[in-house]
């Protein structure tokens, strides 16, 4: 059944260069907040708000490509300390840019021309963040989003068997394959690809539940999967803005959102990981694999997203006469990235080759004890459970 969410009303505070881009900003924003302008600031000029009480969100008008203004916007960023959520109306910025606002802690880009969609998916954004608490809680849905320390370390096969796992226990459960280059839930779950997440992200039509369900591959577990593209999809084809109306339109529909998603950052990726409640983070007992979850804990906060729970998985670790196999102990995995292992995933090829026939792996002979260790790694993103469970 789908769940309604009523949008507070917000205080918007435009900073703008053009009385067009006023307008737009008033025509697209509707209901859902109060909005007051600012016209006239120029490039390097300190960026001052206006004298009464402080907006829940600023949107600057600026030329993201120009030293001074990005100058600018930092000294309003640090003015503001986290008071107040700040936006950026551009033209089609590039990804060094959007690096660039990250980092700054900008909460969204508005691309020019302004569309409303786009403003009040900021909007949402913003109301959600202000009434929720650090690290979750930004959906009417739990959202654990699978992060890969490395190509190839098993990720998505771990996203899947959760999915299955959760939904044995009568979640409503959306896996979201947003790898849309090299995507493979589909195939895991053998599963039909009539569409996939790119069309609903391309789509210029309001998202809701129904579309969503439409769009979706059923599998026999009770998972809906919205599958990645068959053929390679440019990362940068994806607006943020896109993504957030997916999850929220997904968030008041299922009760667990399961998003895979690529090695690579983007400004995309951010707004998936902000909103979730979880990040699981998949890493191999070896070097390089361990470095890049050192890189990507780093990169977490840098981007100023260490707040939310992480969960690290080793997965594919020998036991017991093979466990020298591993060219690093978990011991020392957890001193390089100086946070524990949460949970072992043992390399038992022969279960998960099984089960990607399709299959979750608590059907596959001698497969329960690992479909446990699934269901308690749901049950912490779900319930806040410890995530170990036991053979």
């Amino acid at each position: 059944m789908t769940r309604s969410k009523t949008l507070a009303p917000l205080r918007i505070l435009g900073l703008v260069r053009s009385r067009e881009a006023g307008d737009a900003l008033r025509s697209a924003l509707g209901d859902v907040g109060e909005l007051s302008l600012s016209h006239g600031h120029r490039a390097g000029e300190r960026i001052t708000l206006p004298a009464g009480k402080l907006p829940q969100l600023v949107i600057v008008e600026l030329d993201v490509d120009s030293a001074e203004d990005m100058a600018g916007l930092e000294r309003l960023a640090a003015d503001l300390n986290g008071q107040a959520a700040v936006a950026v109306t551009c033209p089609r910025p590039s990804v060094d840019a959007l690096r660039r606002l990250m980092r700054l802690g900008i909460v969204d880009v508005l691309p020019q021309p302004i569309a409303a969609a786009d403003l009040q998916a900021i909007c949402r954004a913003v109301v959600r963040r202000s009434g929720s608490q650090p690290g979750g809680g930004r959906l009417a849905a739990k959202v654990a989003a699978f992060l890969k320390a490395g190509g190839g370390v098993g990720a998505t096969t771990l996203a899947t068997q959760m999915a299955c796992a959760a939904a044995a226990e009568a979640t409503e459960v959306c896996l979201i394959d947003l790898d849309i280059q090299f995507g493979s839930a589909a195939l895991q779950l053998d599963l039909p690809q009539q569409s996939s997440v790119l069309d609903l992200l391309a789509s210029t039509e309001p998202m809701d539940g129904s579309m969503l369900r439409l769009a979706a591959a059923r599998h026999a577990c009770g998972v809906d999967l919205l599958p990645a593209p068959t053929p390679l999809a440019p990362l940068e084809s994806i607006e943020a803005a896109a993504v957030l109306r997916l999850l929220e339109a997904a968030g008041a529909e299922y009760g667990l959102l399961i998003v895979d998603l690529p090695q690579a950052w983007t400004g995309w990726t951010r707004t998936v990981l902000a909103a979730s409640d979880a990040i699981i983070l998949v890493i191999e007992l070896s070097l390089p694999s361990v470095h890049h979850a050192r890189r990507q804990i780093l990169t977490l906060a840098e981007e100023g997203l260490d707040h939310i729970p992480l969960i690290v998985i080793a997965n594919r670790v020998a036991k017991g006469l093979f466990a020298q196999a591993s060219p690093i102990s978990r011991a020392e995995a957890e001193q390089a990235l100086g946070r524990p292992i949460a949970a072992v995933i043992p390399g038992d090829e022969s279960l998960l080759r099984a089960a990607l026939t399709g299959k979750p792996v608590g059907q596959v002979a001698g497969g329960k004890a690992l479909a446990r260790r699934f269901a308690a790694l749901a049950g912490t993103v779900l319930r806040g459970s410890p995530v170990e469970a036991k053979p």
